[in-house]
């Protein structure tokens, strides 16, 4: 029986847990949602501010916010969290998305807790898709690299 309880937390210890996906999470959004550099600041008063659109590749699948609805309260003003559930809808707020908005996907966190990986993108003029590696560094996830680009369209 001791066997059997050693096993089980192992496996406990080797699957991703929900706070694992929440810490790289908040790291990626923070990432993310950071203004690029010599860009003026959002005016956190505009009611036309850019989107952040909740998805996860499987339409099945819990969104990142969904995991961790905490971290919706980081997503800063003027930006807008949309659900990508309520976009096939139809129109959010009255009228259809504008470009740009840009979406964030649940970080896949391994096995054994030490990497991750977050796939985001932007919709508009020059929509992309762009996948970031994370590893963890003690207690704290660090970006592993810039984020590389694999589709422009």
């Amino acid at each position: 029986m001791p066997g059997l309880l050693l096993l089980s937390a192992a496996l406990l210890a080797a699957t991703p847990t929900d706070s694992a996906v929440c810490a790289v999470g908040r790291v990626a959004l923070a990432d993310l949602l950071a203004p690029a550099p010599g860009s003026p600041p959002l005016d956190p008063k505009s009611p036309n501010g850019p989107i952040l659109i909740a998805r996860s590749r499987d339409p099945s699948a819990p969104t990142l916010f969904d995991v961790c609805p905490d971290l919706a309260k980081l997503v800063p003003a003027p930006w807008r969290l949309v659900n990508e559930a309520a976009i096939m809808g139809g129109p959010v707020n009255g009228r259809d998305i504008p470009p740009p908005s840009t979406w964030i996907e649940p970080p896949k966190v391994s096995a054994d807790g030490r990497h991750a990986s977050v796939d985001f993108g932007a919709g508009g003029l020059f929509p992309r898709i762009e996948h970031r590696h994370y590893r963890r560094v003690g207690h704290h996830w660090r970006a592993k690299g810039e984020a590389v680009t694999d589709l422009v369209t």
